[in-house]
């Protein structure tokens, strides 16, 4: 790509320097500080806050078996302390916290418990329950298309 004027050379510029910004801000997860988050997440399994804090914390380690910790502790607790008022609290404070719950809803879980969790929400009225519904459906849809 040839560029002709010199404000289309500093667009570049500008472009390149953000682009150096943003991957500078991306944080890394060490060898070590994925073990912190493996051996730390069964506490943080207690309740939403402690599971959102866990998060927080260990967000650049969030693949491979720690990803599945956080699906199988996302599912258990929507099926054992759903707590929707005290949840939409937090992921409403942390729009970043909704994406990351939602995408945990996966097929890394157990069936049982996806089968589960959707016949409790099947009845519920909150906004982010019908967004697990969703999340279910989609979860769904990927592991029955071949």
């Amino acid at each position: 790509m040839r560029l002709r004027t010199a404000r289309g050379k500093q667009w570049l510029v500008v472009i390149l320097a953000l682009a150096g910004l943003s991957a500078q801000a991306q944080p890394s997860c060490s060898g070590e500080l994925y073990r912190q988050a493996e051996s730390a997440l069964p506490a943080a399994n207690a309740s939403w806050p402690a599971l959102h804090r866990h998060w927080r914390q260990y967000a650049a380690c969030d693949d491979g078996a720690l990803a599945e910790g956080y699906s199988e502790a996302v599912v258990r607790l929507l099926l054992d302390r759903p707590q929707w008022p005290a949840l939409n609290r937090i992921t409403t404070q942390d729009a970043r916290s909704r994406h990351w719950l939602l995408g945990h809803v996966d097929e890394s879980v157990s069936t049982a418990d996806l089968q589960q969790l959707q016949a409790q929400t099947a009845t519920c009225s909150s906004a982010l329950c019908h967004a697990v519904q969703q999340a279910l459906a989609r979860t769904q849809a990927r592991s029955t298309t071949p």
